[in-house]
């Protein structure tokens, strides 16, 4: 208890010295004002550099406006070169399609249908001198179906149709 005592004793004449120091340096003042130093500063236009004038706050936030504007034109710009490259590959392989479609049916076209034959429930064609079935492959096609004068082949996701011509029919 008489630590505690001692200790309380030696804040209280802490406070009361540091309270005349004040006192003294700002005598008849207002304790609730700013420091005379500051005040000072303030009267002669020499603020401290912890306090900024009205335009340096505004060229501030006008240069953090602009960093963010130039921010969001950065990103708009990166997305609109994705896009576009995203549009030229879908481009490019709706090209590659095309093209892979019309030499697909020329090689369909130089197929030749000989004949086609029903018995006893099964369906058989002749492609180019083979004899194939429903389901067979001719190369990398199938035959997904075998009618009385056509036969229907699958390539690459599309269907094709090859008839009987002239004298065979």
């Amino acid at each position: 208890m008489k630590v505690y005592l001692i200790y309380l004793f030696l804040v209280c004449a802490m406070f009361t010295v540091n309270s005349g120091v004040y006192a003294q340096e700002n005598k008849g003042r207002d304790p609730f004002r700013l420091p005379m130093e500051i005040e000072t500063a303030l009267e002669k236009n020499n603020a401290p550099a912890a306090v900024k004038s009205k335009e340096e706050i505004k060229e501030n936030l006008d240069d953090r406006a602009n960093a963010i504007a130039a921010e969001e034109q950065a990103k708009q710009q990166e997305k609109e070169a994705r896009e576009d490259q995203e549009r030229q590959e879908e481009q490019k392989r709706q090209e590659e399609m095309a093209l892979a479609q019309k030499a697909d049916e020329e090689e369909i076209s130089k197929i030749t249908l000989s004949g086609i034959v029903f018995s006893e429930g099964r369906r058989t064609a002749i492609l180019d001198r083979k004899i194939l079935r429903e389901g067979d492959a001719l190369g990398v096609r199938k035959i997904i179906g075998i009618e009385k004068n056509k036969v229907i082949l699958l390539s690459n996701g599309r269907k094709y149709t090859i008839e009987l011509k002239g004298e065979n029919r």
